[in-house]
């Protein structure tokens, strides 16, 4: 292929050449912008001429190197240099494509197989402190690489096993390492303490941390993950845990401090979509819109916050926080249902519920997450009656009752409705719905109606149903299950005090039922600030209450809000190894409680 093509695209390149027609190019290229204009992921043009066999693999890379003015390469797996990744984090060798391939004094010369990362090379650069080159491969050629590296590596492991003090042992593992730019530790002559030395790799450009065994299911695990590779590839360079009582926190801080203000660009907030999407199963267009910018001013106090919360009869506490620091902090709002809905439905459902309402657009427009839930529940024994506007999945267990979409919201509380689930004698009524209807006396009146769980983000009428119950004098709440993403207000940068005059992002009368108290304020009191939001989070509060949380004005905010809890006796503090006992499904409420309350 001629060189000097670099100003042309891929597909210019291949019609250049004869491979392609321009009428062919014009339609993928009409087909690009047909996604883009329906909100889907828009394709890459080299994913298309491989859909439609148009070329294969090996030209797409030729095509690359002719476009990048980078060298073709062809390496043998057999020949993978495990020396070569010991001064690359391997955050970076998880996050992102590519494999080292060769050293020159002080050049790398990396393998890719195409150029969608653009932060690589500063990245790469930044970490070893050597110049970048560039050779293009195939995809399955890199895949190879990957794994031949990932065994070679193992082979190493296995190989340094035990490290002991003396002269001998310095020399085994002088040998053992000499695969590896790990350098050993020079040893001397003189007699050691009894302790061994510890065995480190080799200095992290990009520190990460220790691992730890965090008390949530696979799937928030799996989330937990992926938002320490998005931070590693934003380039964030302090990031930490901090387990224990309070929730566990994946805290990520970009070097700079306040006042960088580094773009995070659209392609970076659609790799973090694509992975949420991935790690839960869900369509990707279940996550599109709601992950955006709020705020242009980055403060290490910065937090987005995504929780769930269990509720029971005397609220319980059991949360699920994730918070992801960001100079432009991303949020799933709608989403926020959506993400870890599986993953503590699963585990929540055992408390056996005889009523299922489902609200929230991102939740309800997921078919796939849908029927996930249903084959959940009849999956357990139990048998199902589900309203639905149209089913196209048969699950053994669940019995479908169709409903005109313009009887969507009330088919709960039309008598052909009430008299359906009644005739089924079904365990479980689940019905799928954007909002609940304020009127829920029928909630009074069916019978063996234990737990109502409600999924929604924005609408208030779910917190409107549980108040007309308690109102009612019924308390049919065996447990509940609630979950919300929502904003909290940053401390004062100068003062160091909260923002505290409003709750914010919660229902109005029903904000006590979060797990975390939300600040809103156009300034700080204290100090007169009046600069730009943030948010922080706050304690917990356990209490199902229908009061305002400022009910007591001003003064109910004077003394922490902890100490303010204890003293009326609403606190119950989380344990850990409690918390992981109930989400695996092997302990229940009660029995939580009971653990819960123990000194």
């Amino acid at each position: 292929m001629p060189s000097g093509r670099t100003h042309l695209r891929l597909g210019e390149i291949f019609a250049q050449d004869g491979r392609l027609s321009t009428l062919t190019l014009r339609a993928l290229l009409r087909e690009q912008e047909q996604a883009a204009s329906s909100r889907r992921e828009r394709p890459r043009i080299g994913e298309l001429l491989l859909r439609y066999q148009l070329v294969d693999e090996v030209d797409i890379a030729r095509a690359l190197s002719a476009q990048r003015g980078c060298a073709y390469l062809e390496p043998d797996p057999a020949n993978v240099r495990p020396d070569l990744f010991g001064d690359i984090p391997q955050a970076l060798l998880d996050t992102y494509r590519f494999v080292p391939l060769g050293r020159d004094d002080q050049v790398l010369t990396i393998g890719v197989c195409d150029f969608e990362e653009p932060d690589l090379p500063d990245l790469l650069r930044s970490v070893t402190g050597l110049g970048i080159t560039f050779g293009v491969m195939t995809g399955q050629r890199l895949r190879e690489l990957q794994q031949a590296y990932r065994i070679a590596a193992s082979a190493l492991r296995d190989r340094v096993e035990i490290v002991g003090t003396s002269p001998a042992a310095g020399a085994a593992l002088a040998v053992a390492s000499s695969a590896s730019t790990v350098p050993a530790r020079e040893h001397s002559e003189e007699p050691t303490s009894a302790a061994p030395p510890v065995l480190r790799p080799a200095t992290q450009h990009l520190p990460l941390p220790e691992p730890i065994e965090i008390p949530f299911p696979k799937a928030v695990d799996d989330l937990l993950h992926r938002l320490l590779s998005t931070a590693v590839r934003e380039r964030y360079t302090n990031i930490s845990f901090a387990p224990g009582d309070a929730p566990v926190r994946v805290v990520a801080r970009r070097a700079g401090g306040r006042s960088d203000r580094t773009h995070v660009s659209a392609e970076a907030r659609a790799r973090v979509r694509r992975s949420l999407a991935t790690a839960f199963g869900l369509e990707e267009h279940a996550l599109r819109g709601p992950i955006h910018r709020r705020v242009r001013w980055a403060h290490e106090d910065g937090v987005a916050l995504f929780e769930a919360v269990l509720f029971g009869p005397e609220s319980p506490q059991v949360d699920l926080s994730l918070i992801a620091a960001r100079e432009e902090s991303w949020s799933l709002e709608d989403a926020g249902v959506t993400v870890p809905a599986v993953a503590l439905i699963q585990a929540y459902l055992r408390e056996q519920p005889r009523l299922l309402i489902v609200s929230g657009r991102a939740l309800c427009d997921s078919q796939r997450l849908w029927v996930a839930l249903l084959a959940q529940l009849a999956g357990e024994g139990r048998k199902v009656l589900s309203f639905e506007r149209q089913h196209d999945t048969e699950i053994p267990g669940v019995f479908h009752h169709q409903i005109r979409p313009s009887d969507a919201r009330q088919a709960l509380f039309t008598e052909a409705g009430r008299s359906a689930f009644l005739a089924s004698q079904s365990d479980v009524l689940a019905v799928r719905t954007e909002e609940l209807p304020p009127d829920t006396q029928f909630l009074l009146e069916l019978p063996r109606q234990d737990v109502l769980v409600t999924l929604s983000v924005t609408a208030a009428s779910p917190f409107a149903a549980l108040r007309q119950l308690e109102q009612a004098g019924r308390a049919p709440l065996t447990s509940g299950l609630y979950l919300t993403a929502y904003r909290v207000a940053r401390l004062c940068p100068f003062c160091r005090e909260g923002y505290p005059i409003a709750a914010a992002g919660l229902p109005r009368g029903f904000q006590a039922l979060a797990g975390k108290i939300a600040y809103r304020s156009p300034g700080c009191e204290s100090c007169q600030f009046s600069g730009r939001f943030g948010w922080q989070h706050f304690y917990e509060v356990l209490r199902l209450d229908g009061d305002r949380l400022d009910r007591d004005g001003v003064d109910f905010y004077a003394r922490p809000l902890k100490e303010y809890l204890l003293e009326e006796g609403l606190y119950v503090p989380a344990i850990p190894d409690v918390r992981r006992a109930l989400l695996a499904g092997s302990i229940g409420i009660d029995d939580y409680l009971e653990l819960a309350r123990r000194p």
